[in-house]
């Protein structure tokens, strides 16, 4: 019974607080390059995004906001996340977590 009322209480005080903390991919908007000799990515959205992306050359995390028609150097290899600007990804930009990055199956949450 305790349970009960204690989830019920998270439940109602938590939640408007936690859907305004996160927000979906907005992978779309990102025009990724098109060529090893056109390493731009850019926003093609009416909306500022956050770029992350893990460079598995240098084995580090490159990030940036983009606003609408904006672009930023990439790397030549590299995978990772967009989200709305003032949002970052939910998962740790690392090697381990590509297959996630791959498969979009991270949130975006406020920095």
């Amino acid at each position: 019974m305790i349970r009960a009322v204690l989830f019920a209480i998270l439940m109602l005080t938590g939640t408007p607080a936690n859907a305004q903390q996160s927000a979906a991919p907005l992978r779309d908007c990102a025009v990724l390059p098109s060529s090893r000799d056109n390493l731009v990515i850019s926003n093609k959205c009416n909306q500022p995004i956050h770029v992350e992306l893990f460079d598995l050359a240098r084995q580090t995390v490159i990030e940036g906001d983009l606003q609408p028609r904006q672009a930023m150097q990439a790397p030549l290899e590299a995978f990772g996340a967009i989200c709305p600007a003032g949002y970052r990804s939910s998962v740790p930009l690392m090697l381990v977590n590509r297959q996630i990055f791959a498969k979009e199956m991270y949130a975006c949450i406020r920095r």
